[in-house]
């Protein structure tokens, strides 16, 4: 992600009406920017849901708007080095994690379905500068100890493992064609 015209546009409609999970390792450049954008969930007249980077806090920031409005800011960050970001929205009640840890909680209304979803920018603007990598989004709300293991683990690949049969969408950017699972493993 070059951050300047790099994204991914998400076709699949993304449940969000009930518990989900959202997973991601991201690296930031050197020219990182505050706003630029991991993830952008959107759900028309109901709710706004980006992940970005905040240079004030110099940290990852969750943040969300239309049914309520609030935000979770995580603990500062390292530069030039992989993170791993995970939000749990368990009934409205939301967790951010940074690095295996939670940071924090909020809560707001949950929406029907995202009807966009972008990786890389904010609504056209906003483009990530780094890496991502394994995007995971799950029909369910992981444990503490499913965040953990994913991020002690140190292999985003572990995604496809974690409540397999919950997990709906996976994107690895490991070649110039993400493994895209629409639908929950039976």
């Amino acid at each position: 992600f070059n951050g300047t015209s790099s994204k991914v546009e998400v076709s699949a409609t993304i449940p969000t009406a009930n518990n989900y999970s959202l997973s991601v390792w991201a690296y930031m450049d050197t020219g990182i920017a505050s706003g630029d954008t991991v993830w952008w969930l959107n759900s028309t007249g109901s709710i706004n849901l980006p992940m970005y980077y905040a240079a004030a806090q110099d940290s990852f920031k969750l943040e969300w708007s239309g049914e309520g409005t609030g935000n979770i800011v995580g603990s500062a960050v390292t530069g030039e080095a992989w993170h791993h970001i995970c939000v749990v929205n368990d009934s409205g009640t939301f967790s951010l994690y940074i690095d295996g840890s939670s940071v924090g909680t909020g809560t707001t209304e949950t929406a029907n379905s995202a009807n966009s979803f972008s990786i890389g920018n904010l609504g056209g603007g906003n483009f990530w500068s780094g890496l991502i990598d394994d995007l995971a989004i799950w029909q369910s709300s992981l444990s503490s100890s499913n965040v953990t293991a994913l991020w002690n683990s140190g292999d985003a690949a572990l995604a496809n493992t974690v409540n397999p049969t919950d997990i709906t969408c996976y994107y690895n950017f490991d070649s110039d064609k993400a493994i895209v699972e629409e639908e929950p493993k039976n």
